[in-house]
Parts: structure tokens; C-alpha cells; sequence
């Protein structure tokens, strides 16, 4: 395990070792803000505070003048997702999947097709 704080090794050694016994100050205060408990799901009825459906994002890539027809990247293809109140959620996915792009579509920091709501509200 590598600890690292502004892009720097604070620490480093086996897992077992890290966790059991952390030496310096950063690790230890990652570890104490480690969450404890289990967080129980939010009820049924829990008001939907975001909402995504059939979210879609393209990028054109190349073409212009006399460069031909641009490719056209699909960088979200059609993703539906909710999000209630006191809900968690994560996205994963493996580098450059569309996480992030996704995740900046939501926010409306990305031109995108397909609906997005922001409580009851249509932010798309």
C-alpha cells in the first residue's frame, strides 16, 4: 500500500502492516475517517433528488475542413440513474468508461441528450 498526500509517499508497506499500525500523521487521520457501521438504504418513498434517463453524450472527433467526416464518439450511451435522498451511490468502471463524463452530464457541465431532473424540476 502506497499512501500519498499531495503527490507525494507519506507511507508505504504491506496492507496488513498499514492498517494495524499506521505511522505517520496522515495515515492515521485517513484511517480514523474510515466509516463505521453499515448505513441502511434509504426507504421506498424517499424523494428522488436526482434523476437520469436515457443520458447520452457524443464528442465529435476530427473531420472540419478537409478533414471528412468526423468520428463520432459515443462517450455515454444511453444511462438511466436515480438518486434519493440520503441514498449513496458509485460508479465504477475501468479508465476512461465515462464515469466521469457521465457524473459531469448530471451536472450540466456537459452538453448531453436524454432527461435530467434535478428534484422535481427538468435541468435538461
Amino acid at each position: 500500500v502506497y499512501v500519498m498526500r499531495y503527490g507525494e509517499v507519506v507511507e508505504e508497506g504491506e496492507a496488513e502492516a498499514i492498517f494495524a499500525n499506521p505511522q505517520h500523521a496522515y495515515t492515521k487521520m485517513l484511517l480514523a475517517a474510515e466509516p463505521t457501521g453499515t448505513k441502511a438504504p434509504p426507504p421506498p418513498n424517499a424523494p428522488v433528488l436526482l434523476e437520469g434517463r436515457n443520458v447520452e453524450v457524443t464528442f465529435k472527433i476530427g473531420g472540419g475542413f478537409l478533414g471528412g467526416e468526423p468520428l463520432i464518439l459515443r462517450a455515454v450511451d444511453r444511462i438511466s440513474i436515480r438518486l434519493k435522498r440520503n441514498q449513496t451511490i458509485g460508479i465504477v468502471g475501468e479508465s476512461g468508461s465515462g464515469k466521469s463524463t457521465l457524473g459531469r452530464a448530471l451536472l450540466r457541465l456537459l452538453p448531453s441528450d436524454g432527461i435530467i431532473r434535478l428534484g422535481d424540476r427538468d435541468i435538461s
